[in-house]
This record gives structure tokens, C-alpha cells and sequence, in this order.
């Protein structure tokens, strides 16, 4: 799984920490690492609370076409 997937380190179940969490929805869908904005949540610890904001705000963003045009 290591190949193919982003694994984070810990047992499986746990709650994702801020910044696999940003990693998580960035590389889904921008197929890259977090940007500025996602770091500086994730350092807050204030990205759950606006995580469909920053989602809606990510597809609409170009980077997500890849997305649309591969995944979906």
C-alpha cells in the first residue's frame, strides 16, 4: 500500500491529525501537497471547522480539472 497510497504513520481507525487531513483532501484534489492556506489551518488547528469551505474553494480552483477530468 505504500506504493500506490499516502499512508500516515499510527493505528488504523484514529483520528487524522489537522495536517493529514489537508494532505489528504489536497492530494485527492489537486493531486498536489497542501497549499498556504490549507498549512496555515492545519498549523491552527483550525481546519475541521471549514473543511467544506475549503473544499468548495479547491474545485473551484483550476488545479481541481485534473480531478474532474480524471477521477470522475
Amino acid at each position: 500500500p505504500h506504493f500506490l497510497f499516502l499512508v500516515e504513520p499510527g493505528p488504523v481507525g484514529r483520528t487524522l491529525t489537522d495536517h493529514e487531513l489537508a494532505a489528504r483532501l489536497s492530494y485527492f484534489l489537486w493531486a498536489a501537497p497542501p497549499d498556504e492556506e490549507l498549512n496555515r489551518l492545519a498549523d491552527a488547528g483550525a481546519l475541521r471547522p471549514v473543511l467544506a469551505a475549503q473544499a468548495k474553494r479547491m474545485l473551484a480552483d483550476p488545479r481541481a480539472k485534473a480531478f474532474v477530468e480524471r477521477f470522475t
